[in-house]
């Protein structure tokens, strides 16, 4: 899907890790002299770690990754860490690495 008139914009529709993972990324090789700035703003703890990871090997993608600490405090991050759900330990572990 191409945006108004610009050729060189692309709008990709879905999950942002798997198409950062399959489909941005893998454009964005060094030896291309190709360079990025990813700005990751995940709704929640929807980030795979992967994608994070995967940026930072490549060396041709800068990150501004927003966290989600209203998510972490409200689903994750209790008092009582043995009370939170394993759905949301999974989220965090996900996100974390």
């Amino acid at each position: 899907m191409r945006v108004g008139d610009r050729p060189d914009v692309t709008l990709y529709e879905g999950d942002g890790s798997e198409i950062l993972l399959n489909q941005v990324f893998p454009g964005l090789r060094r030896q291309d002299a190709r360079r990025a700035l990813c700005l990751l703003d995940p709704y929640g703890l929807h980030l795979r770690w992967e994608v994070v990871q995967t940026a930072g090997r490549l060396g041709t993608v800068e990150i501004f990754l927003n966290f989600p600490i209203m998510d972490m405090n409200r689903n994750v991050l209790w008092r009582t860490p043995e009370r939170v759900a394993p759905k949301e330990v999974e989220r965090m572990s996900g996100f974390w690495g």
